[in-house]
């Protein structure tokens, strides 16, 4: 007799001592680690967790979690520190005799200063490493582009608010004066 390819896979079957190992672990440890001592898949042991009404110990999680928020703030104001001493660097590169090579032979050529080619292309990093210092820093670093039509048009339209504004106040002002006129 052939088996059929569609016949379902048999699940194992558990004690009851293998089933609380495993939610315990699940407890203490989490699912990954549960899962990984015992060799049940974490799914069937966040079931049996969830079947018990139990939860994970989320003491260390939560700690471990602070550590890894701690370590990557420590990293990100290390990459800040680098990102600036990248940027002087390359400000300075451009003012400094600078070496290129030329030709078939690549022969030596030194320049009193950087080239304008290389100056664009120091300029363009140095622009990259601002703008990802400015990202890590949380500030923006992109600007609108509009027009000097567009932006007198907004004037333009924010000054007739502002008019209206100041006009309406002083209606408001004159029936008070004539008020204490009187």
């Amino acid at each position: 007799m052939t088996k059929s390819k569609t016949a379902k896979k048999q699940a194992p079957k558990y004690t009851d001592d293998q089933r609380r190992k495993a939610v315990n672990l699940y407890i203490q440890h989490g699912t990954a680690e549960a899962a990984r001592q015992t060799g049940i898949s974490g799914r069937t042991i966040t079931r049996w967790a969830k079947a018990a009404d139990v939860s994970q110990d989320r003491t260390k999680t939560d700690a471990a979690r602070k550590e890894l928020a701690r370590q990557n703030a420590e990293r990100r104001e290390r990459i800040k520190t680098s990102l600036l001493t990248k940027i002087e660097d390359l400000l300075g590169r451009m003012d400094l005799p600078h070496i290129d090579f030329k030709g078939k032979d690549a022969q030596q050529v030194t320049y009193p200063t950087a080239t304008s080619g290389d100056v664009k292309n120091y300029a363009v990093s140095v622009a990259v490493l601002i703008d990802k210092y400015r990202l890590e820093m949380g500030e923006s670093t992109s600007r609108a582009e509009i027009t000097f039509e567009q932006a007198e048009s907004r004037l333009d339209k924010e000054f007739e608010e502002l008019v209206k504004e100041y006009e309406a106040m002083e209606a408001d002002a004159k029936p008070a004066e004539m008020e204490s006129n009187e």
